[in-house]
């Protein structure tokens, strides 16, 4: 099929392992470490590329998102010795940007120099559409043969694997990485977001060569219920504003998916009808929906803790100025027994530098809605208004450093796509200094001379 013709499988099995990380017991610290070390050595041996990313970054707005994030990690340094409870458990938060970062650009890096000039922004989120309704099979499929979940536990690091035993609500929230929780959910959002983009790309059109965009939407949709309900719900506004677009576009539109509709809700009330397992799930998925019409009211037992215990003011000093702590002391738990995204960082290091790192993200967001408008492209307003959207899961938990890097690559696959100024081959040489390009070439030739040996 035409959506396939340019996915190669080896690039696509990058991309799933990438996106969705998992280790083996035992070995999983040194499997990490080779991990990040395969890409450090892959992007510098490729520091063209690097070179084209940093240009990029340093002549748009992404400066100010490094600038951020740089006195953020100032900030998580100093705060905890100021206060003198040298809690710089924050700090790994923080490097873990950078971390999503470097597995992201060696990613990039790879998939540019596979597709060369057939590398843009459109074949980039096909690669992760497809890598996460992959990863959602995987889900679908230790859902149907649990005994095989067991047995594959055993096999990788997972250290939460307990929440899934300890709640029987959670019985979907596995896959090939193990326990997958808010953080898989969050990556699902990522790919209905794009998968939309695509749509509106395809000039909202349903068409013989396309129609597995429309199939690979369906999955994400359903497979984002999978993972939590604040993902169904970002998904589910996500889809809302989609629909918008198209009845706006045609408004016969509306007959298709009001049929569209009736049918997955027949779907669903046979399966929660027939099926006991099914019937557990749904009553956990669809709470919120459930609720409003047996109360008229729209919440959950989790968004009560949320709202009522989680979200509080704190007296003015920590308000402002944080307490230094961002875990408990002599504890794994959350300070102050919030997890609330905003929460954290502010009980921390206060609402000051709070604001300071949602800005790293918020500001890139805001200017790329400020083009797609002064552009007029409908496909990267909707894309950069989800970005945005988004956010809102801070609610739940933090995923602004899991959503920053993406972002990043987002925009700089956009700004490759309409710069044909930067260039890998335009790059001059007396950028890279010359005895470190004369290093990287021995060591190619060195790696290759003993591969021919060996064989």
């Amino acid at each position: 099929m035409k959506y396939f013709s340019k996915i190669k499988p080896m690039l696509l099995l990058a991309f799933f392992y990438i996106l969705f990380t998992f280790t083996f017991n035992k070995i999983s610290t040194v499997q990490t470490l080779i991990i990040y070390g395969i890409c450090v050595i892959y992007i510098l041996i490729n520091i063209k590329y690097l070179i084209k990313y940093i240009l990029i970054v340093k002549n748009g707005c992404l400066k100010y998102s490094v600038i951020a994030i740089m006195i953020c990690v100032i900030a998580a340094i100093l705060v905890p010795i100021i206060y003198k409870t040298l809690d710089f458990s924050y700090l790994d938060v923080l490097v873990s940007i950078a971390r999503t970062t470097i597995k992201l650009l060696a990613l990039l890096i790879l998939f540019e120099k596979k597709h060369k000039d057939e590398a843009n922004i459109y074949l980039f989120s096909k690669y992760v559409i497809i890598a996460t309704n992959m990863y959602i099979l995987t889900t679908i499929f230790f859902v149907i043969f649990p005994g095989l979940k067991e047995a594959w536990n055993k096999i990788i690091y997972d250290p939460s694997y307990h929440i899934i035993l300890e709640n029987a609500n959670y019985m979907t929230r596995y896959g090939i990485d193990g326990y997958s929780g808010f953080q898989i959910a969050f990556k699902v959002i990522f790919a209905v977001i794009i998968n939309g983009f695509l749509i509106i790309e395809e000039n909202l059109k349903i068409k013989k060569e396309n129609v597995m965009l429309y199939i690979s939407y369906i999955m994400l949709l359903v497979g984002s219920t999978l993972y939590g309900r604040i993902g169904a719900t970002v998904s589910a506004i996500s889809a809302i504003i989609l629909a918008f677009i198209f009845i706006k576009k045609d408004k016969k539109n509306l007959l298709y998916i009001g049929s569209f509709i009736i049918v997955i809700a027949t779907i669903l009330t046979i399966l929660y009808i027939c099926n006991g397992t099914m019937k557990i799930w749904m009553d956990w998925a669809f709470a919120p929906i459930i609720n409003f019409i047996k109360t008229g009211k729209l919440y959950t037992g989790s968004s009560d803790i949320v709202f009522d215990r989680m979200i509080f003011m704190p007296n003015i000093r920590t308000f402002f100025f944080g307490d230094g702590y961002y875990t408990a002391p002599y504890s794994n738990y959350y300070y102050m027994s919030t997890d609330v995204g905003f929460m954290r960082p502010m009980l921390f290091y206060g609402i000051i530098f709070t604001i300071i790192g949602y800005l790293s993200i918020i500001i890139p967001i805001i200017k790329l809605i400020s083009q797609s408008i002064k552009q007029k492209n409908k496909a990267l307003t909707f894309l950069s208004i989800n970005f945005l959207i988004t956010i809102i899961i801070e609610i739940k938990g933090e995923i602004f450093y899991r959503f920053l890097p993406l972002v990043v690559i987002y925009i700089i696959l956009l700004q490759l796509n309409s710069n044909n100024d930067i260039n890998i081959n335009q790059i001059s040489k007396s950028v890279i200094p010359n005895k470190l390009i004369l290093l990287f070439k021995n060591s190619k030739n060195y790696f290759y001379e003993r591969r021919k040996n060996s064989k």
